[in-house]
């Protein structure tokens, strides 16, 4: 294996080259972080267009696998965030017991979402106010890549 002393500007890291960081002069390694950031950013952006262009295809076909000759991916979902609206969720004080309101609401507001929940099978005004409350956002799909074992 190759051992870099200096960051060389190329478009792609060579993985048979092994850099010595310890040997460069400062000004050599800004520049290679400042390189290899860029190739982070260009591998980021197409990572990002090819596994869109793959699941758009899996879309397209109503699948949510896809079985090749080397490899296997499943659709998965993202994982969904939610946003909390305090000012509507302060309406559920006067409909629940003190000690349950807390125990959803701690003092920081950090939200339970077990708790929430449990609430939310009460139903009625109780229900609708966390519908009010709580607003869901899906995370984007990704895929699980998976090699198959050559023979």
């Amino acid at each position: 294996m190759e051992v870099a002393t200096e960051w060389r500007n190329e478009e792609y890291d060579d993985p048979f080259v092994e850099y010595d960081f310890e040997a460069m002069s400062d000004d050599q390694l800004v520049a290679m972080i400042d390189g290899f950031r860029g190739i982070a950013k260009r591998t980021k952006e197409r990572l990002s267009k090819a596994e869109g262009t793959m699941l758009m295809r899996l879309e397209g076909r109503n699948a949510t696998v896809f079985d090749g000759t080397a490899y296997e991916c499943k659709f998965k979902a993202g994982n969904a965030r939610y946003e909390y609206l305090f000012d509507v969720l302060e309406g559920l004080k006067s409909l629940v017991r003190p000690e349950l309101f807390n125990a959803t609401f701690e003092p920081s507001y950090k939200v339970d979402k077990r708790q929430l929940n449990e609430l939310h099978k009460q139903g009625g005004e109780i229900a609708e106010i966390i519908n009010a409350g709580v607003i869901v956002t899906p995370g984007l799909p990704t895929l699980e890549i998976m090699p198959k074992a050559q023979d």
